[in-house]
């Protein structure tokens, strides 16, 4: 069903290895169409969406679990799930890329679409996540709202060099995360704010294919491939243009 954006509190949800709440928050070009406490939100940050997820693991964590966006149809009558680019564009998304994976210590996976893997870039979970709180159980968890969770700057520096990549995490505990972004304009379907690079339309790359933001759990190897085989969805958030809808993928 469709999820409601800029909600005030958490809409509940449920997969076979996670259950919690979670809040979209998009940024609109009037800021004046927001709910009060999301033009405050905007108004401060320059940020184009954030996702804050809270919630608990049904069972022990298996692998690696991934934090990240994918793309395509996933329905074989409307093509294969391959990016559309060219020569210049995969050179120039590659650099890109493989500079990231550089400079954070070979911690990223992805994959313009081979037939196998759908399009995506995924990074571990308790590395990626923009702000990551644990709370052991009995303990009051931080409230999810339109607010971020507050973590100490200092732990968050630490968490985002430990190089972490297969983190456990058990039942019991409440884990309080969330992913935001400043150059995907989810609104207007751009790319934007890249340093000498103008806007871009997203569907020069994706064509018609939604893009899902997602998190799922993988086992063997680093390098394996991200195909439906290997991956265990805990959530998995469809959006379409302006239209978000949630699909569990349970």
């Amino acid at each position: 069903g469709a999820l409601e954006l800029n909600t005030v509190q958490g809409i509940p949800f449920r997969t076979d290895y996670f259950e919690g709440e979670v809040i979209f928050k998009l940024r609109s070009p009037d800021l004046g169409e927001l709910k009060p406490p999301y033009q405050d939100y905007f108004r401060s940050r320059s940020r184009k969406f954030s996702l804050q997820i809270q919630g608990r693991f049904s069972k022990p964590s298996q692998g690696i679990v991934w934090l990240g966006a994918e793309v395509g149809h996933c329905d074989p009558s409307k093509g294969e799930d391959r990016m559309q680019l060219g020569f210049m564009k995969k050179t120039f998304c590659k650099i890109i890329l493989n500079t990231i994976n550089l400079m954070r210590g070979a911690i990223l996976h992805y994959s313009f679409g081979d037939g196998d893997q759908l399009p995506h870039i995924s990074l571990p979970l308790y590395i990626a996540a923009d702000t990551f709180l644990e709370t052991d159980e009995g303990m009051t968890p931080p409230a999810i709202g339109p607010e971020m969770f507050d973590e100490d700057e200092k732990s968050q520096k630490q968490r985002r060099k430990s190089n972490v990549k297969d983190y456990k995490f058990v039942p019991g505990k409440t884990y309080s995360f969330s992913l935001h972004n400043s150059n995907l304009d989810l609104y207007d379907w751009t790319v934007v704010g890249i340093p000498g690079i103008k806007s871009m339309d997203l569907s020069n790359f994706w064509r018609d294919m939604p893009l899902r933001i997602v998190g799922y759990m993988t086992d063997g190897p680093f390098s394996m491939p991200h195909n439906d085989l290997n991956k265990r969805y805990l959530f998995c958030f469809e959006l379409r243009n302006n239209n978000l809808v949630s699909n569990p993928r349970d």
